[in-house]
């Protein structure tokens, strides 16, 4: 049985149990959302080098990726919609890195994304820059590292002549996810 499965499950048995205590008129106190202080974000940079042979000083900084906010706050339960064992999606979005996009790729770049500002030097997912331009965006993978369990995309896109604007959308656990369903035959 794998782990988001099982959490998955318990998860629906929390929630069905909440659901009959509240009809059956007992009271459940709900934690307080964290603030927003509270949730850990991740730093993230345009590096020279690759992720093998990475410049350890960013060249360019970006955003921090964590999760969606709505009003500075996490979205409350009633935002949270379809499946309990989605995978969460965190995001970084920086515009004007300055940066011309065309620089980008004249020599080696990567973007890293680093656990914590408390754990800087720990990497958690980095994609070397390169891949397909089309229509001044570039999409590249961001892989795991140090056995992080993150990994994600970034966009890449020109932003006017000497800028640019990268978005990171970073996730874990996809590896763990539950079984294929097998293919329904074509009638």
């Amino acid at each position: 049985m794998n782990k988001i499965g099982r959490a998955a499950r318990i998860w629906a048995l929390a929630v069905t149990l909440v659901f009959a205590l509240g009809m059956a008129g007992i009271v459940v106190a709900q934690d307080p959302t964290p603030p927003v202080e509270a949730i850990i974000t991740h730093p993230s940079h345009i590096h020279k080098g690759s992720c093998a042979e990475l410049d350890p000083n960013p060249a360019f900084p970006l955003n921090d990726v964590g999760p969606r906010l709505k009003d500075d706050e996490l979205p409350p339960s009633e935002d949270i919609k379809g499946s309990l064992s989605a995978a969460p999606v965190e995001i970084g979005e920086t515009e004007d890195v300055e940066v011309k996009f065309d620089d980008l790729f004249t020599e080696a770049y990567a973007i890293n994304v680093h656990e914590s500002a408390q754990n800087i030097q720990n990497y958690i997912a980095c994609g070397d820059i390169g891949g397909p331009v089309i229509d001044d965006l570039v999409y590249i993978g961001l892989a795991e590292q140090n056995k992080s369990g993150y990994s994600g995309i970034a966009m890449i896109e020109k932003d006017g002549d000497d800028h640019v604007k990268v978005t990171i959308y970073l996730t874990r656990g996809l590896e763990e996810a539950t079984e294929t369903p097998e293919a329904t035959p074509s009638t």
